[in-house]
């Protein structure tokens, strides 16, 4: 079986996303199938290279070079040297900013539409139309975003309608309200995806409140199936007779800050509040922020008047955070589920739970998909906005760590590695090859 992915992320591509698509290839060629992999030619402007990985047998990496260096803004990471926020800055670049953030309001007026990547479709599409004719494809599985990747699938398709074509999500395309486009756009990027997934053969997402907002979207006429991100950490238990905290305490957050929806405020008003009683000082406890993409924290730490107890620490490669993970006392889950089931289920929340380290989750209640996967691996504490009851969780940890609690499902944590997520996707390219 010949298996085409197409998929903008994809190592070297230090990005959560890259991982999804790089597992479904290797899991895919170790179970007998040929891979080929269809992905953007990466330059160090999309984001940082160091996610590495040994070269797989049988699966065949094609990079499509799509736009002109000169296209691409130089961007620049946040904090790559460790330091505490001085709030004498005051962030004076807000007002160089301005003309910035009006133009991007504006080209998110329409959505996808003005993707940048959408310049790589046709590429892409002469790339698989010659790779299914030196030996043909069997199952084409594109991974949104962005919508580049399904509208080559779906060209292909239509010249090739004997392929079938898994349509996979990450996100949500013209439902997802947090990045699509304003007023006839959105309504002109729900007819072409409607359109595009008439010719899909089976759509697959990361959650089931995402799968069922997508069976509705197609009226039920297409199979929707969930493959979770899931980690692929090997497991190490502590002994929690063993467990010391560090001195200070760690909570750390790793990953992008998604502004609106990744607050840490409750977080810093409930340290304050411990200090202002006396049970907290400086230098006992830190909030360490690990990631290039940290969008508003540095006005949101100077707002709250936390700079004594958070630190930027900027970006560090994937072994590294691993063991930053392992190592901390608390693992920081930021999200907002404004009172909907909202079926996020971040990859990072997959790293998090297989971690062995308690996780703090701030903003979910027990709507949230993020929660019930919290609570179905004990794997953490979730705390939604309330201050008062994270400030109560820090002094007793602080005062009495002896009695924290923290005994996570293994046989509930292992149902989600990627190597079983992947395969479980195998499976529906196997019966979709046999149909054909």
């Amino acid at each position: 079986m010949h298996i085409l992915i197409i998929s903008h992320y994809y190592p070297p591509l230090n990005s959560i996303a890259s991982l999804r698509p790089y597992f479904f290839a290797k899991i895919f060629a170790e179970n007998k199938a040929e891979v080929t992999v269809i992905t953007t030619k990466k330059n160090s402007r999309d984001g940082h290279l160091d996610l590495t990985f040994p070269l797989t047998k049988n699966v065949n990496v094609i990079e499509i070079d799509y736009m002109p260096l000169f296209f691409w803004k130089k961007r620049t990471a946040l904090g790559e040297n460790s330091s505490l926020i001085d709030p004498q800055k005051n962030f004076n670049k807000k007002g160089k900013n301005k003309l910035k953030e009006f133009l991007k309001s504006i080209a998110d007026s329409f959505g996808s539409l003005l993707d940048h990547q959408t310049f790589w479709k046709t590429k892409a599409f002469l790339a698989a139309r010659k790779v299914n004719g030196e030996k043909k494809i069997d199952i084409v599985i594109s991974t949104f975003s962005p919508i580049a990747c399904h509208l080559v699938a779906y060209k292909l398709i239509k010249s090739n309608p004997d392929i079938k074509w898994i349509a996979d999500y990450r996100d949500l395309w013209s439902l997802n309200h947090f990045r699509t486009g304003k007023f006839v756009f959105n309504w002109i990027e729900k007819q072409l995806e409607r359109r595009i997934l008439k010719k899909a053969s089976h759509i697959t997402t990361v959650s089931e409140p995402l799968a069922q907002q997508l069976s509705e979207f197609t009226y039920g006429a297409k199979p929707v199936s969930i493959i979770y991100n899931g980690y692929d950490r090997e497991r190490k238990n502590k002994n929690l007779n063993d467990v010391q905290l560090n001195n200070p305490i760690r909570i750390v957050y790793t990953g992008t800050i998604y502004q609106g929806k990744s607050d840490p405020s409750p977080l810093f008003h409930a340290l304050n509040l411990l200090a202002e009683k006396g049970v907290l000082k400086k230098g006992e406890l830190i909030v360490e922020f690990y990631g290039s993409l940290l969008g508003n924290l540095e006005e949101i730490i100077v707002n709250c008047s936390a700079s004594e107890w958070a630190v930027i620490k900027g970006h560090v490669a994937p072994p590294e955070i691993a063991k930053i993970q392992e190592e901390c006392d608390f693992l920081l889950f930021l999200w907002s589920n404004e009172g909907k089931r909202d079926g996020v289920l971040t990859g990072k929340l997959f790293e998090y739970i297989s971690s062995n380290t308690p996780i703090m989750a701030i903003g979910i209640d027990d709507k949230s998909s993020a929660a019930e996967l919290i609570s179905e691996t004990k794997t953490g504490f979730i705390f939604e906005n309330n201050v008062q009851l994270i400030a109560d969780f820090l002094e007793h940890v602080k005062q009495n760590p002896e009695n924290l609690v923290y005994n996570p499902d293994w046989n509930a944590i292992e149902s989600y590695s990627r190597q079983k997520q992947a395969l479980k996707l195998f499976e529906i390219a196997k019966s979709l090859n046999h149909l054909s």
